[in-house]
């Protein structure tokens, strides 16, 4: 096995980096370049060293030696092949090791009780939409996934309109499409009055889009769109884009069922969840559907919550649809969880195999 060549960088920049590096269809081009001169020379790069040495404000070697000295516990490894550099048997060398100084504690980190830094980065890689915020800030259109439209008001519409559109050839780690049912449980979750109807703790909505909210729709005939109504659209508001949420793995959970992954039966039980979630969303004054959008929301509040992932966890609460899916957490050493790439996943596959974090006590 060849010699392993590392970058060495501190919390929290880890994952604008963890995007530059996994990723292919990475645009900041001239970024990496710089990254991969540095990676060859065997650098050790501290946060603002880094900063400055991507923006090409810096890029004195002996300088970025003395500050990587002070560097933190917090830390990340990358190994040579997620630049896809050169060195003998690179594709051993297909893991991130990163250390952070929080402990996991959900799945789920948009409720008041996980809304922790781990938790969110957790989910920022096991997630895709329709853009993703890169190491400058900036959106980036995620067109693997998907495009969105915007119509502005007009003397027949006073709304805002804009179309999301998906690839018809998303799925979800566990091979169900998705489809117009998983966006609108981010509907559900985004929208202050639904949510607290049905006792959803969510850290999603009190703001933009929630206060501007004027309606949905879609064509019956078509499953890989939808339709939102705005009153206002903020300068930010690419950063308030829709996500997909597993309806179909949070009301089969619900019922006490499991997943049977890649089977018919399996598929066949998931697109019927989804249906029947969006009729209980339609005709949520019925007794029956508040219970069910209640039990939904129950499994959103609390289920996600734990800190130990193994093969006793029901793959319902795994099912994701970005890059990299949780495969286990809190075991060998205590606190860390582990990822692996998603082989369901749609957009371009990420160069590292697996990644793992784990908490410095």
């Amino acid at each position: 096995m060849g010699a392993l060549r590392w970058t060495v960088i501190p919390w929290p920049i880890s994952l604008a980096l963890i995007r530059a590096a996994l990723f292919t269809h990475q645009r900041q081009a001239g970024k990496q370049r710089l990254l991969r001169k540095l990676w060859n020379q065997g650098i050790l790069v501290q946060n603002r060293a880094m900063r400055a040495t991507l923006s090409g404000k810096q890029f004195g070697l002996k300088a970025m030696r003395a500050r990587a000295v002070s560097l933190s516990l917090a830390i990340i490894l990358i190994g040579a092949s997620a630049l896809n550099i050169e060195t003998t048997n690179a594709a051993t060398n297909d893991q991130v090791v990163i250390a952070t100084t929080n402990a996991f504690t959900s799945l789920n980190p948009y409720t008041p009780n996980t809304n922790l830094s781990i938790n969110n980065d957790i989910k920022y890689l096991t997630s895709a939409g329709f853009n993703y915020v890169d190491g400058n800030g900036d959106i980036v259109k995620n067109t693997s996934f998907g495009e969105y439209v915007v119509v502005p008001p007009s003397s027949t519409t006073p709304y805002y309109t804009v179309k999301y559109t998906w690839n018809k050839n998303a799925v979800w780690s566990d091979g169900v499409p998705i489809t117009r049912e998983d966006f609108m449980f981010w509907y559900l979750v985004t929208n202050s009055n639904y949510s607290q109807n049905f006792g959803i703790n969510s850290t999603l909505y009190g703001t933009w889009p929630d206060k501007s909210f004027s309606g949905w729709g879609f064509a019956n005939s078509d499953n890989n769109y939808v339709v939102f109504l705005y009153s206002t659209l903020p300068a930010d508001w690419e950063y308030r884009t829709p996500m997909p949420f597993p309806v179909h793995a949070m009301s089969m959970y619900s019922k006490g069922l499991t997943n049977l992954k890649d089977s018919p039966e399996y598929l066949v039980a998931a697109l019927r969840e989804k249906t029947y979630f969006f009729d209980a969303f339609r005709n949520m004054n019925v007794d029956k559907n508040i219970d069910a959008l209640k039990q939904i929301g129950a499994v959103w509040n609390s289920s996600y919550n734990i800190s130990r992932i193994g093969i006793e966890t029901n793959p319902l609460l795994l099912v994701c649809n970005g890059a990299y899916q949780v495969n286990e957490a809190g075991n060998t050493p205590e606190k860390n969880v582990r990822l692996v790439r998603n082989e369901k996943y749609s957009g371009t596959a990420p160069k590292i195999k697996e990644a793992a974090l784990f908490m410095i006590i």
